[in-house]
């Protein structure tokens, strides 16, 4: 199998059931690391942890503007993607041509998101592998691939004024 240049065994996924908390396989050649979730796992997570394998990010292009570029900053970001709210849309110079992309995040981040800005959540628990657990005042959770280390700390931060400071437990 190869992951973006990372060379490792054949894994037949479908025989394997993951345990509760993560199961990790180790890629030989390269030492690196694949992690495995005890809950469904999204394609939107199998995607950001196969590309940050490779040190790639996790995107997908919406549109090629055919604009020219040398670095991000020479791209401006189209008016009609700067208003919608489907995705935080963002430019992007690739071999010097302006695109937008769309980040992919896990679709349980977005809930998070929600519940926190809603002072929904009694309490955070983050761990290094970026997955994260709410615990919901009514008593249920929510857990989701953080998209970037310590994302859930800044998300926190950002509804203190609105809904008090937030218990985060870290590992």
């Amino acid at each position: 199998m190869s992951l973006g240049g990372i060379k490792g065994p054949q894994i037949d996924w479908s025989t394997y059931r993951l345990e509760p908390g993560f199961s990790t396989w180790m890629f030989s050649d390269s030492k690196r690391i694949l992690k495995g979730f005890d809950r469904d796992v999204s394609v939107e997570a199998i995607l950001i942890e196969t590309r940050n394998l490779s040190n790639e990010e996790s995107y997908k292009i919406v549109l090629k503007t055919n604009d020219d570029c040398l670095t991000k900053s020479d791209c401006a970001l189209p008016f009609e993607y700067a208003i919608r709210s489907d995705c935080p849309y963002e430019t992007k110079c690739l071999k010097n041509e302006c695109c937008v992309i769309c980040p992919i995040i896990d679709p349980n981040w977005n809930k998070i998101e929600q519940a926190i800005y809603n002072c929904d959540v009694d309490s955070v628990m983050q761990t290094h592998d970026k997955n994260v657990v709410v615990k919901l005042k009514n008593g249920g959770t929510i857990e989701a691939f953080e998209p970037n280390i310590d994302d859930i700390i800044f998300v926190a931060d950002k509804a203190e004024e609105k809904c008090g400071k937030l218990t985060i437990g870290t590992e």
